[in-house]
């Protein structure tokens, strides 16, 4: 029985066994078409991350530009302010100078301008309105015309041809209606009382003073 049971065991392993030999392939990976919420929540962070850098690096940008902008304006403003400033200074400068200068002259002109002025007013009235008279017609106020021939029945002055200025003309009317008495009364207080003594006096034809 040993032996049999030897017989059969060697049969058996003398067999050739074929074995099939199967190899599975990897498939293609499955296609999502939708992330996962995971997923978009963090890509909503991250772009609101970017968001936020680039609005904070347009805001940099443009505060910088804004504070170089107040500087050069700061600088110009300044400058002009400056400038504004020496001009004042040199119209100042430039005023006081031609003061200077002024004065200068007139302490020159001043003592010439007092010896014409002696002259003229040691001149008498007659000699210094010599040639101001204006003859007048027809016992008029108004002056010959060219021309015309009229009787010549007076004369007048004509102060815009005096030479210099310091003469004028003061004209007292008295009432017309008053006594000869009371005219030459009042007429002789103005003489006393209101005139210098060295002025020119003309009694009118109606009893006022020129």
């Amino acid at each position: 029985m040993t032996s049999d049971e030897s017989t059969s065991v060697e049969t058996i392993s003398n067999q050739s066994i074929n074995v099939k030999h199967i190899t599975l392939e990897k498939g293609s990976k499955r296609q999502y078409n939708r992330k996962s919420k995971t997923d978009n929540k963090a890509k909503e962070l991250m772009d609101k991350l970017l968001e936020e850098q680039e609005l904070a690096r347009i805001k940099r940008e443009q505060d910088e530009f804004d504070a170089q902008k107040k500087k050069v304006e700061e600088q110009e403003f300044t400058k002009h302010i400056m400038e504004d400033i020496a001009q004042k200074k040199l119209k100042e400068q430039e005023k006081q100078e031609q003061q200077i200068e002024m004065d200068q002259l007139l302490e020159k002109l001043t003592p010439l301008a007092q010896q014409i002025h002696e002259e003229i007013v040691s001149k008498t009235i007659m000699e210094r309105v010599k040639n101001a008279m204006i003859n007048t017609v027809n016992y008029t106020k108004i002056g010959q015309k060219e021309g015309e021939k009229k009787q010549v029945t007076g004369k007048l002055i004509d102060l815009t041809l005096v030479e210099d200025g310091d003469l004028c003309v003061i004209d007292f009317d008295i009432n017309k209606k008053l006594s000869i008495e009371e005219t030459d009364k009042i007429r002789q207080n103005i003489i006393d009382n209101m005139l210098p003594a060295n002025v020119g006096l003309v009694k009118t034809a109606h009893g006022g003073l020129h």
